[in-house]
């Protein structure tokens, strides 16, 4: 069984993106990286680096991103639709985990100074949201 959720991804895009055609359309994707820091159940401070692929089949958005986007811009995805699949098992008949499908609805350029509490900073970079780019 899929189950589906949101996710706000924000990370360095990590190599160019990729059109690809499929069909009768052409679609995009990003792969993402993401740093996270956490503590230790020892309160070692780690950071790990998350390799994240979101994907558009929207031609508009694909078209878009390839011609804007490119190796280490700092980007914030929004996914309102976000796949899980079960996990299965692989030639080896071992399980092997499910993966995540993120699919782009919203993407913009950001700056780590980008700051979080001056509401007229946020209307603005809120307004760079991909406007008139429709997405299917």
């Amino acid at each position: 069984m899929n189950s589906h959720f949101s996710a706000r991804i924000v990370g360095h895009v990590s190599a160019k993106p990729r059109t690809f055609d499929f069909g009768n359309g052409m679609g995009c994707d990003l792969r993402i990286l993401s740093t996270r820091t956490f503590y230790n159940a020892v309160g070692v401070k780690n950071n790990v680096d998350l390799y994240i692929k979101t994907v558009t089949f929207d031609a508009s958005l694909a078209e878009f991103l390839a011609e804007n986007f490119k190796e280490n811009d700092f980007v914030e995805i929004e996914a309102t639709n976000v796949r899980v699949e079960k996990p299965w098992k692989n030639a080896k008949k071992e399980w092997v985990s499910g993966s995540a499908v993120f699919t782009i609805d919203k993407i913009r350029k950001i700056t780590r100074q980008t700051p979080e509490g001056d509401q007229d900073a946020i209307d603005a970079a809120e307004a760079e949201l991909l406007d008139g780019v429709a997405v299917a």
